[in-house]
């Protein structure tokens, strides 16, 4: 007849109601921030980590809600903390994800200012023959004076055969 059963207040069942779904809900958004970082943004372990520290502190939240004798008001806190949490969480994730959309800036030389892309085929004495294939296909005879370029055409066996002859005769007039 004496037994005294413990029941909480209307009210405060509610609000505890309502913390507990809050934080639940903000833990399944964790989650699917870091299923983002996993499958897009290539696990990054620096975001990972972000996220760990939100459920740290979302798991002080949840303790705090769970706690028998916490007031109304600290239930409310917890639930807004949570919040709060999320939000801090996703913005960091969002900022990153943004990050990476955009286009790495490229290191592309302007109009008019090609770089030569050349390899040598020949070098003895001084005197090298380089082929250039970019921007225009050429021969280059380079050393022993001054240089000759010889545009390759489709008879392109014909042309390094005359810039393999000019380098011949510019390395007989050096020695």
């Amino acid at each position: 007849m004496n037994r005294s059963i413990h029941t909480e207040t209307t009210g405060k069942a509610e609000v505890r109601r309502d913390a507990n779904h809050r934080i639940l809900n903000v833990s399944a958004r964790l989650e699917a921030m870091r299923l983002v970082i996993n499958r897009k943004l290539r696990a990054s372990p620096d975001l990972l980590a972000t996220v760990a520290q939100a459920e740290q502190q979302l798991a002080a939240q949840r303790q705090v809600a769970q706690r028998s004798r916490a007031t109304i008001a600290a239930l409310r806190a917890a639930g807004d903390e949570a919040e709060r949490i999320a939000e801090a969480t996703y913005a960091i994730v969002q900022a990153a994800k943004e990050a990476q959309a955009q286009p790495a800036t490229r290191t592309r030389a302007p109009r008019g200012q090609y770089t030569e892309k050349a390899t040598t085929i020949f070098e003895q004495a001084g005197v090298a023959v380089r082929m250039v294939t970019y921007p225009t296909y050429r021969y280059d005879v380079v050393g022993g004076g001054e240089p000759l370029s010889v545009p390759a055409t489709r008879r392109w066996r014909a042309e390094r055969a005359q810039a393999l002859a000019e380098a011949e005769r510019r390395i007989q007039a050096t020695a």
